[in-house]
């Protein structure tokens, strides 16, 4: 039985590898094209932490960047806030904190509604209401919307 355990692993430890080296030519690929670091980053953790396919992840790889360049200050609980938020999919503040733990391994409900508070002052996030509940996203976002509208 320890075999088929070991089998397993090994087996496992193949695939990651075979994704890691997949993720590389990919990267390398996009450094090729002259796309900013940054985004290909950015893109790499989207893609690793919400399976995001590789084309949505780099659309909104730079829609994060253009965003983070508006900010003054950045701390990684809005850095991460704004990661989650990229997609352009209204989340509401739980949905929004189980993705934010997703990148960082911890978050706090209280400490992220503190933070969208102060990213919705500054206008780099917006409030949309759906239902009966109110959401946020970027607001960037919602300048596109109106741009395509």
């Amino acid at each position: 039985m320890s075999d088929s355990v070991e089998e397993r692993v090994a087996e496992l430890e193949e695939k990651v590898e075979y994704l890691f080296r997949k993720l590389r030519a990919i990267e390398k690929t996009i450094e090729a094209l002259g796309i900013n670091p940054e985004i290909v980053t950015i893109a790499t953790r989207l893609i690793l932490a919400f399976s995001t396919p590789a084309t949505i992840a780099l659309e909104a790889s730079r829609r994060i960047v253009e965003t983070i360049k508006t900010m003054g200050g950045r701390d990684d609980i809005s850095l991460a806030i704004i990661e989650a938020l990229g997609d352009c999919n209204p989340l509401t503040i739980s949905e929004l904190t189980r993705k934010v733990r997703t990148l960082r391994g911890k978050a706090s409900r209280r400490i992220i509604r503190e933070r969208v508070r102060k990213l919705i002052e500054a206008n780099v996030l917006a409030t949309v209401v759906e239902g009966r509940r109110v959401k946020v996203v970027l607001a960037k976002c919602l300048e596109k919307q109106k741009h395509t509208s």
